[in-house]
């Protein structure tokens, strides 16, 4: 009895707090490894040739038992939610709503772990001298290219069950996690081994005859990694501004050509004693046709607050019946939508007073001070429409010389 209770004690004392410590630190260290290994990921993405994760959680389990299993999972859920999270870290509820794909990517991590850890207990066997090479061979042959496919169609296959990568994509995504679990254990099994495997007589002599070439390679794959990035990052820069600069371009030429008809289309306008929605579609249609980016076409006449039910009530006898401003505030001038076109999938807009919103209205404010300044008839802005997006607007006040004034203006 007493022999059983000083046993219970020392399993305490040994498996329970130290334990945990060790559970944790080996989460950390799984962590910190796979996140600075992240680091040197071949832009776009975030697959990496080198997954140290896996060679440490194999070691952990061969040196100490399912027990590291927790440890490992939760290194493996710490690490697949940091990707995940990048751009938003503190977001509590996106982090709950990303959890089941990361904590089944996790599983798999230690899952294969301990498969790996079982094979080369069950083929050669834990601990070991490993003096031959076929010994050497299965040790890392089971505990890598054998476990780790195990842990690559896990993962691939979570991500094609959540609809991260598509049917096209998920061979290539299984070749890459493969590979990188696979080099994985066999630079960072040896190194654990050979720094923390037992008993230490088995692995002492060798730190330096195993330690140093393993040392190097591992410093020379690094370097490799670290200028792939540096060249893909270069490369994918250069493609960035070069496509940016075709784009300004384009914009430039298309800002251009709008521009000029706009202008053309606001002289006529000025011209005609008053404009009715026939003129108004007569005159738009041409020029929606020959510039289909165009997306939508506005007449915006001046009215007054004092005669806006007269004006609206004139609209609705001679050519909309249903035609009803919709205005917020209380200014006294408003530039409702009269006329547009295209119609279909716009009539919400019909009515709409463009100047009601603070920001649109001090947009025109600055059309017609500008065109006036500039002897020019049109001036971009940048505006948010009814239903919340923004739009790329070209403004052309007729007969501009400030905006709103008492006597002169049509509209826009």
């Amino acid at each position: 009895m007493p022999s059983q209770s000083r046993r219970k004690t020392t399993d305490s004392r040994h498996g329970g707090g130290p334990l945990v410590v060790r559970v944790l630190l080996l989460a950390v260290l799984y962590f910190g490894l796979s996140r600075a290994f992240l680091s040197l990921a071949i832009p776009p993405g975030y697959a990496t040739p080198v997954w140290p994760g896996a060679g440490i959680a194999v070691a952990a389990v061969l040196m100490g038992g399912w027990r590291y299993l927790p440890g490992i999972w939760l290194g493996s859920l710490l690490t697949n939610l940091s990707v995940g999270l990048a751009d938003q870290p503190f977001a509590l509820s996106l982090m709950l709503s990303q959890l089941p794909l990361p904590a089944l990517i996790a599983l798999g991590a230690a899952l294969g772990a301990w498969l790996g850890a079982e094979l080369v207990r069950r083929t050669v066997g834990y601990p070991g001298s490993y003096d031959s090479g076929a010994a050497v061979g299965k040790l890392l042959g089971y505990a890598g290219p054998v476990a780790c496919l195990f842990t690559a169609l896990w993962g691939s296959f979570c991500l094609r069950a959540f609809g991260v990568v598509g049917a096209q994509d998920h061979a290539f995504t299984l070749w890459t996690w493969w590979v990188g679990d696979t080099l994985g254990v066999l630079l960072f099994l040896p190194a654990s081994l050979l720094l923390f495997g037992q008993p230490r007589s088995h692995w002492n002599y060798r730190l330096v005859s195993v330690g140093l070439p393993l040392l190097i390679s591992f410093v020379v794959a690094v370097m490799i990694l670290y200028s792939a990035n540096r060249a893909e990052e270069a490369k994918l820069r250069s493609s960035f501004e070069r496509d940016s600069a075709r784009v300004v371009d384009h914009l430039r030429q298309f800002r251009s050509e709008t521009d000029f008809a706009v202008h053309n289309l606001a002289a006529r306008v000025a011209n005609l004693p008053e404009m009715r929605f026939g003129q108004f579609l007569d005159l738009v249609q041409p020029l929606l046709q020959s510039n289909p980016e165009l997306a939508l076409v506005q007449w915006l006449p001046r009215v007054e607050r004092s005669g806006l039910e007269a004006f609206t009530e004139r609209t609705r006898q001679e050519e909309l019946p249903d035609y009803l401003i919709k205005t917020e505030g209380t200014a006294t001038e408003l530039l409702p939508v009269l006329y547009q076109a295209p119609i279909r999938g716009q009539e919400q807009l019909f009515g709409r007073d463009f100047a009601a919103v603070p920001s649109q209205r001090a947009t025109l404010v600055r059309a017609a001070q500008r065109a006036a300044q500039r002897n020019a008839i049109t001036y971009s802005g940048v505006v948010r429409t009814a239903t919340g997006e923004l739009a790329f607007c070209m403004f052309a006040p007729v007969y501009p010389t400030h905006f709103l004034p008492a006597h002169g203006k049509q509209g826009a």
